[in-house]
């Protein structure tokens, strides 16, 4: 996935909360960064921490792509 995947997932969350497709959870540097740019309007008035959890298939064995995309995954929300 690497970086240019996770710019433009970014992207096209903003893009949808944006055009008024409903709210939506977004990390906080990019909300922040989404406001300042006027993109969308960030609500002050809660704030919380999200789960991320990992799932897969109970039966998968082990892949190196899967395992690349949980990599991607924790390398993006800084978890590894």
């Amino acid at each position: 996935m690497g970086r240019h995947g996770e710019v433009e997932g970014e992207s096209i969350l903003r893009s949808m909360i944006a055009s008024g497709i409903g709210a939506g959870i977004l990390r906080l540097d990019q909300a922040v960064r989404a406001g300042r740019n006027g993109e969308l309007r960030v609500w002050n008035g809660w704030r919380a921490h999200s789960w991320l959890c990992w799932i897969e298939p109970a039966q998968a064995k082990r892949s190196d792509a899967i395992d690349a995309v949980r990599m991607a995954v924790l390398e993006a929300w800084a978890l590894s």
